[in-house]
């Protein structure tokens, strides 16, 4: 019964998403249109270009988060030709894959403490999740990359069971493919590398950081030879560092650079572009250290805040963007909700097993690691996706609780919602004007 239920979910997860990119047909905007444009450029032999007319050094692909996902696009060029439903097919395919992460990480995590409705709850919040079936119907980094997030998950828990090297490798290995598609998750490896050493795995924490490096050696070399700068990634990170944080900055990704900012970049390379917004912005927060902390408090304020929903595209409007507007506003009140109250209930239950309360302790730096890795930078919706499927675990969690002991959780749960809802208040409170100017 229970492999049927999951399997219902991860069949449903499959073609809503199928059905919503066929309907639908999202046209190309801004990042889509890049990737999609540099995938074609390495399909057809040009290289990793964006603009194949403009000298290398004032090209703007190595500025585009990647390279992963447009590796990932022009493999699949390679073999079925440049077309993007094959992209919503294979990406239909990593959503639903990414459901059945979800449901066996969750018993991974809490074992003993486990109960299938732990499962079944994560794994349809993954499954029926608005904003990842309208993320799997465009060319965005978000479902390849909380695919890989997850399958890293998943070996760093299946090698609590067995610690073995081999194991160690592939985590890392994994990791540093999510981390060429979203640079952030990078973070995860600081996070494994302080869980190893606690645990006192010194050789494993070596091997771990070895293959992750080994992993970026190439992508980097080919940058050095070709910009002559160490480029592990690419060169998204000045431009997002000083795009939350400059004088007129409210921290979220809406804010363009003032023209005044601009100017002084206009003409230069772009890792000389790279260096000197890295620069400024680094001068502009050490010299302005408690407006940064507000902008940081902000910007965790916007992370944490139910109105934040998805539906502000393109493709969509009247009656279909409101109602994607409010499934998306009432999905994150489940989510972040159910999410925290089984942060909190976790520790309360399981603090005095020691095996699964270091299980839950490395799910927990995990799961705000994630909101760590861009609350300095800048926040946007489609930045949180990441963090969902986490968040379901520890939803299932709080539904298997309630299902035991109702007025316990019940009670966490209620808390939880007024703290997160005087957030969102105050969300709205400031961002009033914008909102108004959106709606109408």
């Amino acid at each position: 019964m229970t492999n049927k239920l999951i399997l219902i979910l991860v069949g449903a997860s499959f073609l809503l998403s199928l059905l919503y990119s066929f309907y639908y047909q999202v046209p190309l905007y801004v990042d889509a249109r890049a990737y999609d444009t540099i995938a074609q450029n390495l399909a057809n032999g040009l290289g990793y270009r964006e603009d194949v007319s403009l000298p290398t050094e004032l090209d703007r692909s190595i500025v585009r988060v990647g390279p992963g996902y447009e590796f990932f696009l022009a493999g699949v060029y390679i073999i079925f030709g440049h077309h993007i439903e094959v992209i919503w097919v294979l990406q239909a395919l990593l959503l639903a894959a990414s459901v059945w992460l979800t449901f066996i990480i969750s018993r991974l995590v809490f074992k003993e403490n486990w109960h299938p409705l732990v499962g079944f709850a994560a794994a349809a919040l993954v499954a029926l999740s608005p904003d990842l079936i309208l993320a799997s119907s465009m060319l965005l980094t978000e479902t390849l990359s909380i695919f890989l997030l997850l399958l890293t998950v998943y070996v760093i828990f299946r090698r609590l069971d067995n610690v073995s090297y081999p194991n160690t490798a592939l985590s890392a290995f994994l990791l540093g493919l999510a981390f060429f598609v979203r640079t952030t998750l990078g973070i995860v490896l600081v996070v494994i590398t302080v869980f190893e050493v606690l645990n006192r795995r010194y050789k494993h924490v070596l091997l771990f950081v070895f293959v992750f490096l080994l992993v970026l050696t190439p992508w980097t070399v080919r940058n050095y030879l070709q910009y002559h700068a160490f480029i592990p990634a690419n060169l998204a990170g000045g431009v997002d560092l000083l795009a939350g944080n400059h004088d007129r900055a409210t921290g979220e990704l809406i804010d363009q650079l003032p023209k005044h900012i601009n100017e002084k970049y206009i003409g230069l390379s772009t890792v000389e572009g790279d260096r000197a917004m890295m620069k400024d912005a680094i001068i502009y927060i050490l010299s302005n250290p408690l407006q940064f902390a507000k902008l940081t408090l902000l910007r965790l304020s916007t992370y944490f805040s139910f109105a934040r929903p998805t539906g502000w595209w393109f493709h969509l409007s009247g009656t279909e963007q409101i109602l994607t507007l409010l499934s998306s506003a009432l999905y994150s009140v489940i989510l972040f909700t159910l999410g925290l109250s089984g942060v909190v209930l976790s520790t309360k239950i399981i603090k005095k097993q020691e095996d699964s309360s270091n299980r839950t302790a490395l799910m927990w730096a995990l799961l705000f690691s994630i909101p760590l890795s861009i609350i300095f930078i800048i926040v946007e919706t489609r930045y949180r996706y990441p963090v969902y499927p986490l968040l379901a675990i520890f939803a299932g969690f709080t539904v298997s609780v309630f299902y035991r002991e109702r007025h316990r959780a019940g009670r966490i749960i209620l808390i939880m919602f007024a703290i997160l809802s005087a957030n969102s208040i105050f969300d709205i409170l400031r961002n009033i004007g914008r909102i108004i100017e959106r709606l109408s």
